[in-house]
């Protein structure tokens, strides 16, 4: 969405809707906060939940452009974990 203001301006009014919101005065709009997990694989399309979790970078990208492509007020970019970090602690719930 190109709306013309500089990113610290829409920066602004972001930060501006989320403090509305916490101190319980009526924002401009109802702020969008972006839960993702595993939800770029799907939107950017072509990767799958696997994809998402083996290959960090390949997930960093995709979520990176949901993030744009959507422009959520607040987001949470984080997936499952990462398949090194949970291999090397031998976890038995993703045998």
């Amino acid at each position: 969405m190109m709306t013309g203001k500089s990113p610290e301006e829409l920066y602004e009014a972001r930060e501006k809707r989320l403090r509305d919101v916490k101190s319980l005065r009526k924002p401009d709009r109802v702020p969008v906060v972006l839960t993702m997990n595993y939800f770029p694989a799907r939107y950017v399309g072509g990767l799958t939940v696997a994809d998402s979790y083996s290959d960090y970078d390949i997930w960093w990208e995709a979520a990176k452009k949901t993030i744009v492509d959507l422009e959520p007020d607040l987001y949470s970019a984080g997936a499952g974990g990462s398949a090194l970090a949970l291999k090397s602690l031998g976890p038995k719930l993703y045998r």
